[in-house]
């Protein structure tokens, strides 16, 4: 092993799970993926009518990161750096959220903006992919970001408060779709996206997707095509491809929809149709 190489974690508190990711890093900023782990947390679902995540809630993520910093110690990690985002960032008690965790957890837990997240997507697609223009699209559990870029520089983004998980809430019942619901769903989601024009600057440019909404339909087309390789990273989905999800997956119901190859059971529910 390179003596230079430092090792940190990444705790990132979504609306929809919270997970750790351990890297050894270079000085010239190269990484390697060391471990990985997944809690489904489904903070969104948790936030109440008021806008609130109440403190039992908050405690039942406690154990979670108790275990996350542990598998740190484990695997000698340097330094720690934990973000919040949509859920924590958008509750009324946000405040108390990170400060109740942090003192809890004792890792020092900081809100992500909607900006951050934006831009920390699309800092993961230039450097992932050899690719000069294009738009970058983060569906979570309770924000969605765009981001605009060209000649591999950021240009502009926008970060929404909809996601896979809140628009169930919003417009679905308990992950089940009727077509006046998806109607109102797309019509809502359609409503916010003309407010800025920007987003029709380059038609025709490639669109990234990041987040786990998106992985889960890139594992069920892999399934449904037969695909040899089990990894959804670097997979493309056609438009057409995106366009029959949207018609077909809504009409199923949840209970059957949890089961189908390829889809996650704890994204079942989170198939929002927008």
């Amino acid at each position: 092993m390179r003596d230079d190489l430092r090792r940190i974690g990444i705790i990132d508190i979504g609306s929809n799970s919270i997970r750790l990711v351990i890297y050894d890093t270079t000085p010239e900023g190269g990484y390697k993926i060391i471990k990985e782990c997944k809690y489904s947390a489904r903070l969104s679902e948790k936030i109440t009518k008021d806008g609130r995540l109440e403190r039992r809630d908050m405690d039942s993520i406690v154990p979670v990161l108790h275990q996350f910093k542990e598998i740190c110690s484990e695997f000698e990690v340097d330094n720690i750096r934990a973000g919040a985002t949509a859920a924590i960032r958008n509750a009324a008690n946000s405040t108390e959220i990170v400060a109740c965790l942090s003192e809890a957890s004792e890792i020092h837990i900081e809100v992500i903006s909607g900006h951050q997240e934006a831009y920390f997507g699309f800092l993961g697609v230039i450097n992932a992919f050899d690719v000069q223009d294009g738009f970058v699209i983060d569906i979570g559990g309770g924000s969605t970001e765009i981001t605009l870029f060209r000649g591999r520089r950021y240009q502009q983004s926008i970060s929404f408060p909809f996601g896979a998980v809140n628009t169930n809430l919003m417009f679905g019942h308990h992950g089940n779709w009727n077509s006046d619901q998806v109607r109102k769903l797309q019509a809502y989601v359609t409503g916010r996206l003309v407010e800025h024009d920007w987003l029709n600057s380059g038609p025709g440019l490639p669109l990234y997707g990041l987040g786990g909404t998106l992985r889960s339909l890139g594992k069920l087309d892999q399934k449904l095509r037969d695909y040899s390789l089990p990894n959804s990273h670097g997979y493309t989905l056609s438009g057409e491809t995106i366009d029959k999800f949207m018609e077909t997956l809504p009409s199923i119901p949840y209970e059957k929809r949890k089961d189908l190859d390829g889809l996650s059971k704890s994204r079942g529910i989170s198939s929002s149709p927008a």
